[in-house]
Formats: structure tokens, sequence, C-alpha cells
């Protein structure tokens, strides 16, 4: 029963560590994203450098665990990221 529980608590610990560091992960990300398009215009390369940040930076808040102590954070942050990849993504030319 111990060992059942240890091992319950292990996972939980270890899914919350990769939680929290999904989401400081995607902070950055966001960061290096809203400082790269500073101060328009830039080139495209510049603006498609942001949409990769801003679409790693959503991946990685949808793959934190609903449950979690972060997740309730992670959702609120989303929406943010998301309208400006949005944004972002409209000067991007493919």
């Amino acid at each position: 029963m111990y060992r059942v529980n240890s091992q319950a608590i292990s996972t939980r610990i270890l899914n919350e560590k990769k939680a929290k560091d999904n989401f400081e992960l995607s902070q950055k990300l966001a960061i290096e994203a809203a400082i790269l398009v500073q101060n328009p215009p830039h080139p495209p390369k510049v603006w498609k450098q942001a949409q990769l940040k801003w679409q790693e930076a959503i991946q990685l808040l949808e793959s934190i665990p609903a449950g979690t102590f972060i997740s309730k954070k992670a959702q609120e942050k989303l929406s943010s990221y998301k309208t400006n990849y949005a944004a972002v993504s409209t000067q991007v030319k493919d």
C-alpha cells in the first residue's frame, strides 16, 4: 500500500514539475517573441521567428494537464498567446 502511494506521489511531483517547467519556458518564449517584433517594420524572417516562438509557447501551454497547480494560469495565458500568434501571423507571408 505504501509503495503504491509513494509511486502515485512521485508521479504527481514529476507531472507538476514538468507542467511548471513548460509554463516557465512558454513565458520565456513569449517574451522573446514580443521583443522580436518591437518597433516594426521588420523583415519577413523576423515575423516568422516570432510566429514560431508564439506557436511553441502555445503548444507548451496546451501540454499542461488540467488538474496541475499551474493549469489555471496556463489557460489564462493561452488566449492572449493565441491572440498574439494571430496578430504576428498576419505579417507572415508563406
